[in-house]
């Protein structure tokens, strides 16, 4: 490269030579910009000046010329003004592209921010006009192809995970509300017109009052209900094994083609309807006693994580202001569950077992009382506190509520009627501390801790759909990330029309475990099998259907587990002290 005198910077740009510009002078004139430039010779690192007079150009006539480097992208000469060498503290380059450095970096000009602006404004332009061509086709996409559903468009904006998880939450409540309604009188005369399906006696022996055969239709239709949703969830459980990222071709089966899902869901429980009778009802009955004892630890795990966050949340605005308001609101809260908790026990104590009578009764409620002390006292401990800031009586009081629901709801399957008093006869003769069941009234079937139950199942549900735990230890235990599912405000996405639409945040990893959740619906269907059967078992011959032992023996269980768990979470961090529990 001949040193020659140069009129115009474009005659060198338009002949692809790579330079740098030197800022000699910015001066402003009948508004507009007049700067003194230096063309400095890079690609020689010889510094010698192209532009001993000092070119000047007008900025209005590098607008009326656009000039382009090798790579056909726009430049522009004053997109150097910020920029100062550190060598030589001129601007209008870098220090690896300074003159006074032979062999220095060969430098393409930058463009101008406001010209960038402008063009990225005109590539949105066009991919919006792009995508309004096809806005019809979206619908479709969304239910048929792998485009998140346009349900959440009346939602806030989401990330594609939280997303899914809520719809494959409603595939599971629309599969419980299928079964309830199964089960309301009336339902059982249409249940009835399917062939073979009620076979037996028309009364329940054992039980005081007779009972017509449709109940048990009812119950059957919960069993093959339960089962079908079981089914689907442990079908999507395998084929979604070792999925990391929204990349993996089955992430797409997972976040979409929820019409199909929905009609392979139909038609699993239409064929569940015609399995043939045989022991179906009682080997299922033993899965659904498995599941559900796993659900109920589950749900602990998820009542231990809503605590916690519960508890940080109210602290951290404490320490943010108003901090007497928020730590009495927390003192209230926690006051509040433990009287309810003491006085379930005391109602226990009143009426679930009997001077020489229900011995079992007293065990589960004097273990249980015992364990949710010992379990108050560990959360507040000086060590576990120094390791644990955040635990606290608020967490404790909550577990401890949950324990004496499960406790009572342990109780309601004795089989002995007099330590298992129906709450129909407690509300008819409450002053009697040995109600009975009187002849000519109905059979309770829908109890008071299975309507408790069911509504715990539901907000338990719909809280591990939108979680977002910050609890190290609970998202280890539920193989998941911490993360928020809704997105902030100011990051919401949206289309053309304004409707919310959901984000891919999975494709550098996914944010839970996809095979592990379609576990815990699988182990949700059973458990709500069980709740609406009121955990009765039904014998080989559809004549009886009796409450076992095994019941109570499951649920009682399962509570002692779920302390277990929480005081493996308070003591772990004190165990273990090299292990990051934070």
């Amino acid at each position: 490269m001949s040193s020659c005198r140069v009129d115009k910077p474009s005659e060198i740009v338009d002949v692809g030579e790579k330079v740098w510009v030197k800022v000699i002078g910015k001066e402003v004139k009948d508004e507009k910009v007049k700067l003194s430039l230096s063309m400095k010779v890079v690609n020689q690192g010889t510094g010698k000046d192209l532009d001993p007079n000092n070119v000047v150009l007008e900025q209005d006539e590098r607008k009326r010329k656009e000039f382009r480097d090798d790579s056909k992208q726009k430049i522009t000469l004053e997109a150097v003004l910020n920029t100062v060498c550190k060598k030589c503290g001129c601007k209008g380059h870098f220090a690896n592209d300074c003159f006074s450095q032979p062999g220095g970096m060969k430098y393409s000009l930058v463009p101008d921010e406001e010209e960038e602006k402008e063009e990225e404004e005109e590539e949105q332009q066009k991919t919006s006009n792009l995508e309004r061509k096809p806005a019809k086709k979206h619908k479709v996409s969304c239910l048929c192809g792998s485009a998140p559903c346009i349900l959440c468009g009346c939602c806030p904006s989401s990330n594609n995970s939280t997303v899914t998880r809520i719809i494959f939450s409603f595939f599971l409540l629309l599969g419980t509300l299928v079964s309830i309604i199964m089960i309301l009188p009336g339902m059982e005369t249409q249940l009835q017109k399917i062939p073979g399906f009620c076979v037996g006696g028309t009364s329940i022996p054992g039980v005081l009052n007779k009972v017509n055969c449709d109940i048990i239709v009812g119950y059957k239709s919960v069993y093959r209900m339960c089962f079908a949703m079981a089914c689907f969830f442990f079908l999507f459980m395998i084929l979604m094994i070792r999925v990391r990222t929204s990349k993996d071709p089955r992430a797409s089966l997972q976040n979409g083609f929820w019409f199909f899902k929905f009609l392979i869901l139909v038609g699993i429980t239409v064929g569940a309807f015609f399995i043939p009778d045989g022991t179906f009802n009682t080997v299922w009955f033993y899965f659904g006693l498995v599941g559900a004892f796993t659900f109920i630890i589950i749900q602990l795990i998820l009542l231990i994580d809503f605590a916690h966050s519960w508890n940080q949340s109210w602290l951290q605005k404490a320490e943010d202001g108003n901090s007497k308001c928020w730590y009495a609101c927390l003192l209230i809260f926690t006051i509040l569950f433990y009287i309810a908790a003491f006085a379930a026990v005391v109602l226990f104590y009143l009426y679930y077992t009997k001077p020489n009578d229900c011995a079992e009764n007293k065990l589960f409620i004097s273990l249980n009382l015992i364990f949710c002390f010992i379990i108050s006292i560990v959360s507040i401990l000086p060590k576990v506190q120094e390791v644990q800031p955040h635990s606290g009586l608020l967490q404790a009081s909550v577990i401890t509520l949950y324990t004496m629901y499960v406790t009572w709801s342990a109780m309601t399957n004795e089989k002995n009627t007099n330590c298992n008093p129906s709450l129909l006869s407690l509300v008819i003769n409450p002053n009697s501390t040995s109600p009975t069941a009187s002849p000519g009234q109905p059979v309770q079937w829908w109890d008071a801790q299975s309507i408790v139950g069911l509504v715990i199942f539901i907000l338990c549900t719909l809280y591990a759909s939108i979680r977002s735990s910050n609890h190290t230890q609970v998202n280890k235990l539920m193989l998941t990330e911490e993360g928020s599912g809704f997105m902030a405000k100011g990051e919401e996405v949206t289309d053309d029309n304004g409707v919310s639409r959901a984000v891919d945040n999975e494709e550098d990893g996914v944010t839970y475990s996809y095979s592990f959740f379609h576990f815990c619906l699988l182990l949700a269907s059973l458990y709500i099998m069980m709740t609406l059967t009121n955990w009765y078992l039904p014998d080989t011959s559809y004549q009886a259907m009796t409450s076992g032992s095994s019941a109570v023996w499951v649920k009682i269980s399962s509570s002692w587990l779920g302390l277990a768990l929480y005081l493996w979470t308070l003591v772990a961090p004190l165990i273990f002290p090299d292990r990051d529990f934070n």
